[in-house]
């Protein structure tokens, strides 16, 4: 493992200020910024640490640059004496088997030049909550708590193709204007010229759009990022996989006015085995875990429905694990759209179950601002 980097020890305040706009309590932080095996990473150790260590799986990116200062529990770790690291991995796009590798690798890491954390803490947001769930049930031994936040935990598979794959199926049946197929891109494809106005003569025609809305459950302000996932999200991760993984020519259609039509009209596809395979290694739950987790997730996200949380406590139940489990929940639509106070909650609870053995109610933790 090839490893370049640089300390910088700079005053905590500062560093926020810089990096987020955001003022916080004078305090000395080492920070080393560097690189393992083309991975970027960046390690901050409060000079007060408590011995515990954050590290965070950054969620699907086009880009393996750092988001310096803007991650989840980056300021709060800071303030309470937590140590924390987070990799941008060398790979982009569905790179749960990079994030896996790269994150772990940065752990080892930090133990060999910090020493041996007394706690580690992974957590993870989106594709990380995806990575939080492969790491726990890969080294259950090593990472003693996990906070997956709005994660596709359950199966992948199944999120990519009933969530994004038949999105797009459902799409082209309604509109037919896009080139290509949902496996087959032409080269000259593009977003933006092609699905942007396709997206938009949609919402325009109100009768379609409700039809569209009754049988995939996206709403008009949604249809556009969810179509990018459908299109450019489902381009790479075919590249990725080395074909397509999604089979639909059981998959019965409904909720339209004419669902009969629906299936008869929509086209269908077979899937390649060795993108299955692929997309079942990186990764298919198990749920095999030893220690406790709390899932945070919002009750209104439609890119990644809060059903995940539900299939995989039901995975963890039949593996005798449901006991380690619990699933705290946000009351907002929208992808990862946690407030921080949410957020420093969901892990408070978790670090409260870690080291106290006391565990978390499932419920709510919506947070709302005090009008002044």
């Amino acid at each position: 493992m090839r490893i370049r980097s640089r300390v910088i020890v700079t005053c905590f305040a500062a560093l926020f200020l810089i990096a987020a706009s955001y003022a916080v309590a004078t305090a000395d932080v080492k920070i080393e910024e560097g690189e393992t095996d083309g991975a970027p990473f960046r390690i901050l150790v409060p000079d007060d640490w408590n011995g515990r260590l954050i590290l965070f799986a950054h969620g699907y990116s086009g880009s393996t640059e750092l988001a310096k200062g803007r991650m989840p529990l980056e300021k709060y770790s800071l303030e309470h004496g937590y140590a924390m690291a987070y990799s941008g991995y060398n790979e982009t796009g569905w790179a749960v088997g990079a994030g896996v590798a790269c994150t772990e690798k940065l752990r080892r890491y930090f133990v060999e030049k910090y020493g041996k954390p007394e706690r580690v803490y992974i957590a993870g947001a989106s594709m990380g909550g995806t990575i939080t769930i492969c790491l726990m049930e890969t080294y259950p031994d090593v990472y003693h708590g996990g906070l997956p936040m709005a994660g596709a935990v359950a199966s992948p598979l199944d999120f990519w193709k009933r969530t994004i794959f038949d999105l797009r199926v459902v799409f082209d049946y309604y509109c037919p204007d896009i080139p290509g197929t949902a496996t087959e891109f032409p080269e000259d494809f593009s977003f933006r010229e092609h699905v942007v106005p396709a997206v938009k003569k949609l919402i325009k025609d109100e009768e379609k759009m409700a039809e569209f809305t009754k049988v995939t459950g996206v709403q008009s302000h949604e249809v556009a990022s969810m179509m990018w996932f459908a299109t450019e999200g489902l381009k790479e991760l075919y590249q990725r996989c080395g074909g397509n993984p999604f089979s639909n020519t059981c998959r019965y259609y409904a909720g339209s006015s004419d669902d009969r039509a629906l299936n008869k009209g929509v086209r269908r596809y077979q899937s390649d085995r060795n993108a299955v395979e692929y997309l079942l290694k990186y990764y298919e739950p198990t749920g095999e875990i030893r220690r406790p987790m709390v899932a945070l997730h919002g009750t209104g996200d439609t890119l990644v429905p809060v059903e995940q949380e539900h299939r995989y406590k039901e995975l963890l139940e039949k593996k005798g694990n449901g006991n380690l489990f619990a699933l705290k929940t946000v009351d907002r639509p929208g992808h990862v759209t946690f407030r921080p106070e949410e957020t420093e909650r969901a892990f408070e609870e978790l670090v409260g179950w870690v080291e106290d053995g006391v565990k978390p109610r499932p419920g709510d933790v919506t947070y709302t601002p005090q009008k002044r």
